[in-house]
């Protein structure tokens, strides 16, 4: 599934859509031309509008704490 969750302003990219995981290459950030073309829901502009996105070093903190967050098994299987 291809979905948006909201729009905002990023440092890096300007205005942006936060689209949900599922999104693969696509997560975290989307241009809107790109969320256009890709064929997002719901359309750009019915996204709600979010004041402000994480900053580089706060979504790198994020990306971290969500490979910590996999399953013991996950992670000790990726370690061998």
């Amino acid at each position: 599934m291809k979905r948006g969750l909201f729009r905002t302003i990023d440092s890096f990219l300007g205005e942006c859509a936060r689209v949900h995981e599922d999104a693969g290459d696509a997560f975290p950030y989307l241009r809107p031309d790109l969320y256009r073309r890709l064929g997002f829901t719901p359309d750009y502009e019915d996204l709600p509008f979010r004041a402000s996105a994480p900053s580089g070093e706060e979504r790198v903190d994020q990306m971290a704490g969500m490979r910590l967050s996999q399953p013991a098994t996950a992670r000790e299987s990726s370690q061998h």
